[in-house]
């Protein structure tokens, strides 16, 4: 570490500032390639809200989204809206908003740490939270869970705040943002409340709060809670759907309730591997590295060891420290996860990843003290990592792993390629082997969403005005064929004089000579 300094400090903060812009920005519409299925879900409300007002259902300014009927958060699809109305619809304006977000939790996470334990803990929380592969590839692609992370640390910040100089306008603010907080991510709703419970109970047992502020928090966090409180009794007690004149509390289609069981206790073990090391899907964490490197695993558990003992110290001697917030943030989140269905996939549990970075630079903190040579060490083997990590993920990682699940670009690309090569013609899109392809077809054409419900409440064959996603009974010569996995109709094509022609893995058909 270097000798702490004003201008050293501003200079390692300026690059890590520079690494991050450049990890997270460069390709950021080609990598991770294509859309995932709830991104490009999100990507069309997105679209729809900037332009129309409403999401594809038609609601207007809805608290959440319905998407393919077992809802989504609200808040990327908001965020992701302003960028499309500023720049544009493109990948690249829809996968913004996940990137300022990280960048949210990287500076006041590396904020919180720096309260803690000065600025050379700071620079090492930032430089972690930049170079670490589960915040680089979280980042990058537009998840609604994505946002939960850099939202929850924001709030944790401006609370610690609150609570340090005892202002009733800063308690006011942190219940705005933990009120935000509520809509990036629908697990927040179990994990915000464990959160606030843990840490009210801190708060009274050292005398740092008066009723005064606690009203002041709770008030702008109520007020924001309570149209997704209206929301829960819509869906779960069979209420019908809310409009007001600002915004419209929907009632979904399936309501996903049941996912929250104690049952789901037993897949604790599988959860904290997924954390630790990786899950099931691999945008999330490839094996070959794991979330945080695999070097992270034996300084997230010390560190964990040495900041529960402190959080338990300071509650001990009534006191109310950072240790103890951010080891209540980390119980919190692994109290939601152990009772979700399907803990091993690691965006479901996202919000513990700034607490682990915390437990790490605690330890390196503590080992920094005994044995200093022993940081640069570790210094060099995260750099390496990086180094490795980065060449394998912005040059290797588009081709290696595609197609990959819940992943898709080609339907976007065939559709546009058809869409210039053939104006003015009727468009057949085989659907098969690809999730939710309407979406795709939709965003690539920029549909209305009065077309998408037009056809959504017809009860027949989607035909979204010259894009069908149906084949007829009698062929249309005059039509354009897009084939993925129908060799039925592929064969039938052939049999009637169709020709044949391949473009990003599907096949197209046309009558020779018509246009």
């Amino acid at each position: 570490m270097f000798r702490d300094n004003k201008k050293m400090f501003w200079l390692a903060a300026a690059g890590i500032a520079l690494l991050f812009a450049v990890t997270r920005l460069w390709m950021l519409a080609d990598i991770p390639r294509g859309l995932h299925v709830d991104e490009a879900g999100m990507a069309y409300d997105a679209y729809c809200l900037a332009n129309f007002g409403t999401d594809r259902y038609l609601k207007h300014f809805p608290v959440y989204l319905i998407n393919y009927g077992d809802g989504q958060s609200a808040m990327y699809a908001y965020l992701a809206a302003i960028c499309v109305k500023l720049m544009g619809f493109s990948v690249f304006a829809v996968r913004l908003p996940g990137v300022i977000v990280n960048g949210i939790a990287v500076l006041f996470g590396s904020l919180l740490v720096k309260e803690a334990y000065g600025r050379r803990a700071a620079l090492t929380a930032a430089g972690l939270l930049t170079v670490c592969p589960y915040f680089i590839m979280a980042s990058r692609f537009g998840l609604d869970c994505n946002l939960f992370l850099g939202f929850f640390t924001l709030s944790v910040y401006w609370l610690w705040k609150a609570v340090k100089v005892r202002r009733c306008r800063l308690f006011a603010a942190a219940g705005c943002f933990f009120g935000l907080t509520l809509y990036t991510y629908s697990l927040s709703w179990i994990t915000l409340p464990v959160f606030l419970l843990f840490v009210l109970i801190c708060l009274i047992r050292s005398r740092s709060i008066i009723w005064k502020q606690f009203w002041a928090f709770c008030i702008p966090l109520g007020l924001l809670a309570s149209p997704l409180l209206l929301f829960l009794a819509v869906n779960m007690l069979g209420r019908g759907e809310i409009s007001t004149p600002f915004f419209t509390i929907p009632k979904l289609f399936a309501y996903r309730g049941a996912e929250i069981s104690l049952a789901n206790l037993k897949n604790g073990l599988q959860m904290l591997k997924s954390i630790l090391f990786f899950g099931p899907l691999e945008y999330n964490a490839f094996p070959e590295f794991g979330t945080l490197y695999y070097i992270s695993v034996p300084l997230v558990i010390a560190g964990a060891c040495l900041c529960g003992r402190s959080a338990l110290r300071a509650v001990r001697d009534r006191k109310i420290t950072i240790d103890t917030f951010v080891f209540i943030m980390f119980f919190s989140v692994l109290c939601c996860g152990l009772v979700t269905a399907d803990a091993r996939v690691v965006n479901k549990s996202n919000a513990v990843f700034f607490s682990l970075v915390f437990f790490i630079v605690l330890f390196l903190r503590w080992l920094y003290r005994r044995y200093r040579k022993s940081i640069a060490a570790a210094g060099i083997c995260y750099l390496v990592l990086f180094v490795c990590f980065s060449g394998y993920y912005y040059f290797r990682y588009p081709a290696d792993r595609y197609p990959q699940e819940y992943f898709n670009d080609t339907v976007m690309k065939v559709v546009a390629h058809v869409s210039e090569e053939y104006p003015d013609r009727t468009v057949y899109l085989d659907t098969g082997g690809v999730m939710q392809a309407d979406i795709y077809l939709l965003l690539q054409n920029r549909t209305s969403p009065y077309v998408f419900m037009r056809e959504a409440e017809s009860g027949q064959p989607r035909n979204y005005d010259g894009y069908c996603t149906f084949f007829p009974e009698e062929t249309n010569r005059s039509g354009v064929y897009i084939i993925n996995t129908n060799e039925e109709m592929a064969d039938k094509l052939v049999d009637n004089g169709f020709t044949e022609e391949e473009y990003c893995g599907y096949r197209l058909y046309t009558v020779d000579g018509i246009r």
